[in-house]
């Protein structure tokens, strides 16, 4: 369970919100997965104006689950978003058999300085290394592969950057939040940090939506969960659970199986039949009339 629990469990008041069944139910049931794993998160997750912070925002999960959960997390999200933080657990239950997918440049690259600059650098010192007795299919795939190579490597890196970076700055505003500062020190402090974090969540939000292709968002809302649920919905529908074997008839579910019926089938596919030529010149010779009449050879 989780979401907006309207009680703050740090006033003493809590249960005026909500029967003590609930709240027994809670205790004896569920496990509080942000405070109980990590101690240290037991922070405020709303706020209101520059003044007004609570505790409001709870995961529960139950008890059975308490050694699957890892992981918790309280973010803060960009105030034009919501006035509640995000909390995040992860549960290790079973790995899926998902493959990569098709590899798609992030065209959000572009608009970073370095990576354009970087990028003209590249291409310039590849230019002279370009082969140019082999046709020019060949050396646009060696181009390709590149920069293939190049947005990869400069990608990989980025994402490590900014991860690292969106989590120090978290880490430190939860830190600030915990030493509870003197109202002047939060406003003078406070805004510079939420403005950093939201810049990042702004640039993760615009690779989530190119990801699940969302082209179009009403009154230009960002919804990161909606995005984040439909990337998830795209990979559920291109998953596949097993496959049969065109030859054999066998339905196979285990990755290298499914490989090997794929491989057969696409083998079939792009296998060159027999055509039969007198069928061909019959159709033709029907679907002219009398105006031509022609017969192909075996060139043809």
């Amino acid at each position: 369970m989780a979401g907006d629990f309207n009680y703050d469990l740090h006033k003493h008041d809590y249960t005026l919100n909500a029967p003590l069944a609930w709240h027994s139910l809670l205790y004896n049931n569920f496990t509080n997965c942000i405070c109980d794993i990590d101690p240290q998160l037991d922070i405020t997750t709303f706020r209101r104006g520059t003044h007004t912070y609570s505790l409001l925002n709870y995961i529960y999960a139950g008890t059975t689950l308490r050694t699957c959960a890892h992981s918790p997390g309280i973010q803060y999200l960009n105030k034009n978003w919501s006035d509640h933080s995000l909390l995040a657990i992860e549960f290790t239950l079973s790995s899926s058999q998902h493959g990569k997918g098709t590899w798609r440049a992030n065209p959000t690259l572009t608009q970073l300085k370095d990576f354009r600059q970087c990028f003209a650098k590249m291409l310039t010192e590849l230019h002279p290394t370009l082969d140019l007795s082999l046709p020019p299919q060949s050396q646009w795939k060696y181009v390709k592969t590149k920069m293939t190579k190049f947005i990869k490597q400069y990608s990989r890196q980025h994402e490590s950057w900014r991860q690292k970076q969106l989590r120090a700055l978290q880490h430190k505003r939860n830190r600030f939040l915990r030493d509870q500062p003197s109202h002047v020190i939060h406003a003078q402090i406070l805004p510079t940090i939420e403005v950093q974090i939201s810049s990042l969540q702004k640039e993760i939000t615009d690779i989530l939506a190119i990801r699940s292709g969302t082209r179009w968002r009403k009154n230009s809302e960002v919804s990161a969960g909606y995005l984040q649920r439909t990337i998830q919905q795209r990979q559920t529908s291109r998953y596949i659970a097993q496959l049969q074997h065109i030859n054999t008839g066998e339905t196979h579910n285990s990755p290298e199986d499914m490989q090997t019926a794929a491989f057969a089938f696409y083998q079939s596919l792009y296998t060159m039949g027999e055509v039969d030529d007198a069928s061909i010149n019959s159709m033709l010779n029907s679907s002219l009339g009398n105006k031509a009449a022609f017969t192909l050879s075996e060139k043809q």
